[in-house]
């Protein structure tokens, strides 16, 4: 006799059977699960799917995301904000550190636009 698979139990709530961990982190984000909740919040569920994505070890895998205090207060906003500017000087990890991608609460999806810098932009040469 084969026994059903039991449902994954993570953050107070059961996800599908097979889920792996960045499943349930990207299901959890989108879900918005905060600590009132079970969760972590928006922005630490986030944090988990960038060290699940592109993992930092400062020996075995310097290419994965460092985290840093400014890196952490754009996540920070960006899962508070519908709109955040970000500005800073050349190598800041703004660029690094965006999201490229948000979804409104309606569920329309929308890109982040940037900019090189502002002479770029007057000039039509940024990015859109």
């Amino acid at each position: 006799m084969q026994s059903s698979p039991l449902p994954i139990e993570k953050y107070g709530k059961s996800w599908p059977d097979g889920a792996g961990d960045l499943d349930i982190e990207l299901l959890a984000f989108k879900m918005g699960l905060k600590p009132e909740d079970g969760g972590l919040g928006k922005a630490q569920h986030f944090k988990n799917i960038v060290n699940l994505l592109w993992p930092y070890h400062k020996t075995k895998n310097k290419n994965g995301f460092h985290w840093h205090p400014w890196a952490e207060w754009m996540i920070e906003r960006a899962c508070e904000e519908n709109y955040l500017a970000i500005s800073g000087p050349k190598s800041s990890a703004k660029t690094s550190t965006k999201p490229r991608q948000r979804k409104r609460s309606h569920g329309e999806t929308y890109w982040v636009k940037e900019q090189e810098s502002v002479p770029d932009y007057r000039r039509g040469n940024g990015r859109h």
